[in-house]
């Protein structure tokens, strides 16, 4: 395992100050514990919570501590507190261990460990605050956590007062478009994006091609690389790609500057410790977390549009039910959900349907926030000016992309209105006619960079899925009588075991979701063997 993993506990003692992760603060970009350093060196503050990017940060306050994270939630907190009895985490599986070792009895959660056997994006992450142990439990995206007399305790951060929609659009457009400039303007760094035929990535392009006509940078000089799948099942995509960057000089698909190898042990044992209980399809990182190298997606886009039907709650609850033989174990698991809504709806007082607020919390943070906990991606369609955007915007507005569409006619007029993928995703004649248009500041500061010198080159190493998915059959083999002590099939377990073993012949999976079930099976026989009880 790489240094990707944190834990602090009344065992260990907690620092004064600590960072880890990236951010940006205001416009500033910042990277890793010495970019933390060197930004308080230079403004006097204190990296503040709730910004964009994926981070914990420790900081005094009075006599004690407050411990935050970003504002998407994207690197998770874990915690558990019981007396004078504490400790948090970003790794599920680690704040277990730990808490065993130092004798804190836990119990395993039937109803919540049952949910991950559900093979739908619903149950692929939490639906709730509720982890698999049930003493364990995970920290709102919106809460930090308060240290203080040896207690620690959760709080909720204040709400920002909403504003009017164009006032929120014109700020969202003008920070990160100083973000941007930023990161362009700043050589040693190598962005990286993907092209492709749908909205969120057409969106994010309107910024990079507002922010090169600002530098007045040639495309040739620009340290932007713009990536298009090859594989003939998106040939669409890769066509509008094409004809995007032939209209706005781009170039397309160069030699992309990669970061070192991450050695096949590590990349597993990260999957395992960031990913195992949180998220089940399964991907594993194959190379270091450089802040050299700045990736850049269209993570968020679906926070600002219906993902699930948009019916009651409780109705779609009930079309979640497979999977679960005990009714009184769905009805808690249910329970937990709509606990969490209840949660989410008095947060956000708004007009948003509950499933919106509910994507939002779950699905893409740790959708999402998988990838941003592996590499350094910028994800400003999951920002929290954007958000300002969506929360005080119609619900007419989130149905129809609005917002997507408002975003790309102020920084690049004319490119929403280019081919896609689908033909639905175009802008109709309502949404041309219904854009919000303001005008951006002329003299933008362009944003800092603060860190992002140091790699950490002792994790190098080959590594290649096949490797990776031989470690995980590996494990679950040691697992067996345990994953059958926790009250699964034989036979479940058996075909499991031969799914990894034609994956592992084949070189990988046809998809990621295709290790579910392994990551459920590995799940409830770690918790088996660690904990051995159950609620």
């Amino acid at each position: 395992m790489t240094d990707s993993v944190f834990l602090f506990s009344s065992a260990t003692g907690i620092p004064d100050r600590w960072f880890s992760g990236y951010c940006f603060a205001g416009r500033d970009f910042i990277a890793d514990a010495e970019g933390a350093r060197q930004y308080r060196e230079a403004t006097g503050l204190e990296v503040p919570f709730g910004e964009d990017g994926c981070y914990v940060a420790i900081v005094p306050h009075g006599n004690g501590r407050m411990i935050g994270a970003d504002f998407k939630g994207y690197k998770h907190l874990y915690y558990y507190t019981q007396d004078r009895v504490w400790a948090f985490s970003n790794s599920l599986m680690a704040l277990v261990s730990h808490l065993r070792e130092q004798g804190v009895s836990l119990t395993v959660d039937r109803a919540q460990l049952r949910a991950w056997s559900h093979p739908k994006p619903f149950t692929a992450q939490p639906a709730s605050f509720s982890t698999a142990v049930s003493e364990i439990r995970i920290l709102p995206s919106f809460y930090s956590l308060d240290l203080a007399e040896d207690q620690l305790s959760p709080v909720a951060r204040e709400l920002p007062e909403p504003g009017a929609y164009a006032g929120a659009l014109k700020q969202y457009l003008e920070i990160w478009l100083s973000r941007i400039s930023g990161l362009m303007h700043e050589g040693r760094l190598s962005l990286i994006a993907d092209l492709t035929g749908g909205r969120d990535s057409r969106a994010l392009l309107s910024f990079f091609l507002a922010a090169r006509e600002r530098l007045g940078i040639a495309q040739a000089t620009t340290n932007l690389y713009l990536r298009a799948d090859k594989k003939p099942r998106l040939a669409k995509d890769l066509a509008i790609a094409q004809a995007l960057a032939r209209h706005y000089d781009l170039r397309l698909n160069q030699k992309t500057p990669k970061p070192l190898p991450l050695a096949a042990h590590h990349a597993y044992e990260d999957w395992k410790a960031l990913c195992l209980g949180i998220y089940t399809p399964v991907y594993f990182p194959y190379t270091l977390n450089s802040s050299r190298h700045i990736y850049f997606g269209g993570g968020g886009g679906e926070s600002h549009r219906p993902f699930y039907p948009l019916i009651a709650p409780e109705q779609y609850l009930r079309s979640k039910q497979k999977g679960f033989a005990d009714k009184a174990l769905v009805a808690r698991w249910q329970q937990d959900v709509l606990g969490a809504l209840d949660t989410l709806q008095r947060r956000n007082p708004a007009d948003i349907h509950p499933l919106i607020l509910h994507y939002r919390e779950f699905r893409d943070r740790f959708h999402v926030g998988r990838t941003l906990q592996y590499y350094i991606m910028c994800a400003p369609l999951g920002s929290r000016w954007l958000m300002a955007c969506s929360d005080v915007c119609t619900r007419e507005h989130l149905e129809s992309n609005q917002i997507l569409y408002d975003i790309m006619a102020n920084l690049a007029p004319g490119l929403a209105e280019h081919p896609y993928d689908e033909d639905y995703k175009s802008p109709s004649p309502d949404n041309l006619a219904r854009v919000t248009r303001v005008s951006l500041d002329d003299d933008l500061p362009v944003g800092r960079v603060f860190g992002g010198e140091a790699e950490a080159t002792q994790y190098t190493g080959e590594s290649t899925i096949k490797q990776c998915i031989a470690q995980l059959r590996a494990d679950l083999a040691e697992r067996r009588a345990d994953i059958l002590a926790a009250g699964i099939e034989l036979a479940e377990v058996e075909e499991t075991l031969a799914q990894l073993d034609a994956a592992v012949d084949k070189g990988g999976f046809n998809h990621s979701s295709e290790g579910r079930r392994a990551a459920w099976l590995l799940l409830a026989g770690e918790l088996h063997h660690q904990i051995g009880r159950y609620r």
